[in-house]
């Protein structure tokens, strides 16, 4: 079977306190905030745009987890 994902792209996750949750983010991850719009705060730990996306909403879950694909002539999901 061929290979299709590269690796993890990002992780987004619901959170109902988006400033508490992007301090914890922050302060105790050590990540650094790149970006803040429309209630979504994105982190990053390197050079990437972001790795960690925080959505404000009024439950907890994982929202989805972004993957990069190998090349954009990946075939879709097997």
């Amino acid at each position: 079977m061929d290979k299709i994902v590269k690796k993890m792209g990002h992780v987004a996750l619901e959170v109902s306190d988006l400033d508490a949750a992007s301090r914890h983010a922050t302060q105790v991850l050590g990540l650094h905030e790149v970006e803040r719009a429309d209630g979504t705060v994105y982190l990053s730990c390197d050079i990437e745009h972001h790795s960690l996306m925080l959505i404000e909403s009024e439950r907890t879950a994982v929202d989805h987890i972004g993957l990069e694909a190998i090349s954009i002539e990946a075939p879709p999901g097997r």
